[in-house]
């Protein structure tokens, strides 16, 4: 760390830019060499001017900065400066392996002033940062990357195209006026690791940032997306996940994996609607049961159309899922957009603000193998739901509306320290379903005659808790007619027992009137494996059925019931 001399910190990186500016504009001022002179004023550091360009933004520079990079590559690396200016790119402009891009004067809030390309409006892409299937290690700092104006820009162009390169470092890079962005692209063996700090974009027609089966990838401090109405009010998404092999590859260990997203902003300005997604994942294939790792931590996402986070049901299970800190800001837009197909594995939503109208994870064609929710305060109705065999958490969240759990569980536990704000919590769940808390469940009891109500004219309720696989189910009976004979029971309870008749459960009456000859010794019997039970009494002969004739047409009955689940 070095000092000025009022005791600031000076990066070394603005010494090292400040004195390749100095360097250039001296340059400029002392002489004008032929276009094909010998170009490197300082060892590994290269002049486009040198090769002819004039960077005013008329004449197609392209030709000169492609005789540079080659120059700087085949010396074994260098530095090729961008000037404070803009310089026009008639056809893309490939960056092969060794150089770094240095630009000047950086103004990302202004992609009309400072270091520039400006690209014609048919030229996609604009920069290519490494060439096909090289593994071509390249830098880019100070500069934007725009185009031409005049309308919006071509489908399918991209601003800034990084293509089967390795270790691949953007810092302070802007990308403007195309469809796509900044897009990262991996084939096969080809395309790995990229460090990515302080990007920006604006007026993007379809994806800022597309992330197409690269692996390794960390981008931190950005900002998509302008404050005012220059954005585009439309587009797919901000972040669009994609691509990678199946299982048959000898590749299927590609990207898209080991994505991290932190402290960027994603805000399309006052163009209402924005981008239809926050984040969309696309016909992701993950082949390698290691494949995934997306963590997105500290973001924050507002003026979202359609949904903040959408996973449609071609891709493969999406493994490991991490987002932590974020917020999703919009009331307008679905928190979630799952296909009920899409199989949820490893999913950790922690300590998120889901402001969104609704937040559905109801899985409800597709197993979740594990999904913890805690800590996030979340928007509009929620339905959490999977299929037979799923497994997730709930702890400790804030719901601003109902809750309802659904589906058919291996495991879930809903624990007590979540707070409903408004609304109700309702269980509609089956399986291995554990509540902890104050939540109490209604269910509807029904008193039988051999099984059946029919003859049986009643007004019941009943409430549950479920918790540890143990079922405690109230209810209170009261009759208004009866007829038939038979042995008595009641039907519907909330969940099935289990089928050990020793370890089943039963209960006990709370309070009984108007009945005839009632044993002392009445009490419930749960029947394994079913969702009935029968009034049973204990006599010499052990604990026997009752029969009906106990029963009045002003009969009432209260009680608890307490069994275990399979």
């Amino acid at each position: 760390m070095k000092f000025d001399r009022a005791g600031r910190r000076c990066h070394a990186n603005n010494i090292i830019t400040m004195l390749l500016a100095g360097i250039y504009f001296s340059t400029l001022l002392s002489f004008s060499p032929p276009a094909h002179a010998q170009t490197s004023i300082l060892p590994g550091v290269y002049l486009p001017s040198s090769y002819g360009a004039t960077c005013n933004g008329i004449a197609d520079d392209e030709p000169a900065f492609a005789a540079a990079v080659a120059a700087a590559s085949g010396a074994g690396g260098g530095t090729v400066v961008i000037p404070p200016t803009g310089c026009r790119l008639a056809e893309s402009l490939i960056v092969p392996t060794g150089v770094t891009l240095q630009g000047f004067a950086f103004n990302p809030q202004n992609p009309a002033l400072g270091s520039r390309f400006i690209c014609d409006m048919t030229v996609t892409p604009c920069l290519q940062l490494g060439r096909d299937s090289k593994n071509d290690v390249v830098a880019a700092k100070g500069f934007s990357v725009t185009r031409v104006s005049g309308g919006a820009p071509p489908p399918g162009s991209v601003g800034v195209l990084v293509k089967d390169a390795y270790n691949i470092l953007l810092e302070d890079v802007g990308s403007y006026l195309s469809a796509e962005g900044f897009y990262f692209k991996a084939d096969t063996q080809y395309g790995i690791s990229a460090i990515v700090s302080r990007i920006y974009g604006g007026n993007i027609s379809d994806n800022y940032i597309v992330i197409d089966s690269w692996p390794e990838l960390k981008i931190s401090d950005c900002r998509m997306g302008q404050n005012g109405g220059d954005s585009f009010a439309s587009g797919n998404a901000m972040i669009k996940i994609t691509g990678g092999l199946p299982s048959s590859s000898p590749y299927s260990g590609i990207g898209p994996n080991t994505i991290t997203v932190d402290k960027c902003t994603f805000l399309n300005g006052s163009a209402s609607p924005g981008p239809a997604y926050g984040i969309s994942f696309e016909n992701v294939v993950g082949g390698d049961v290691h494949a995934g790792g997306y963590k997105f931590t500290n973001n924050h996402f507002e003026n979202i159309k359609t949904a903040y986070v959408s996973l449609d049901g071609a891709s493969t299970p999406l493994r490991n899922l991490t987002m932590n800190g974020n917020t999703f800001n919009s009331v307008g837009p679905e928190n979630f957009s799952i296909s009920p197909y899409a199989v949820i594995e490893n999913w950790q939503l922690i300590g998120n603000q889901f402001l969104g109208s609704s937040f559905y994870l109801n899985q409800t064609n597709a197993i979740i193998n594990y999904l913890e929710i805690s800590g996030n305060t979340i928007g509009g109705p929620a339905i959490i739901g999977g299929t037979a065999g799923s497994t997730a958490n709930i702890h400790g969240n804030i719901f601003t509306g109902s809750l309802v759990v659904a589906g058919n569980w291996g495991a879930l536990s809903v624990d007590g320290a979540d707070a409903i704000s408004s609304g109700t919590v309702t269980n509609n769940a089956s399986g291995n379903v554990s509540f902890s808390g104050p939540y109490n469940f209604p269910w509807t009891p029904s008193l039988t005659i051999n099984g059946s109500s029919s003859g049986i004219s009643q007004v019941t309720s009943g409430t549950y808790t479920v918790s540890d696989k143990q079922v405690t189910a109230s209810f209170i009976i009261t009759l208004t007619s009866v007829s038939g004979s038979g042995i008595v029971g009641m039907a519907g309870l909330p969940y099935a027992a289990r089928s050990t008749a020793i370890t089943t459960g039963g209960g006990f009456f709370g309070f009984t009137a108007n009945l005839l000859n009632a044993p002392q010794t009445l009490g419930l019997s749960v029947n394994p494996g079913t969702t009935s039970l029968n009034f049973s009494q204990m006599t010499s002969s052990g604990v026997t059925s009752v029969s009906s004739a106990i029963l009045t047409n002003t009969t009432k009955l209260s009680g608890t019931i307490i069994y275990q689940l399979p």
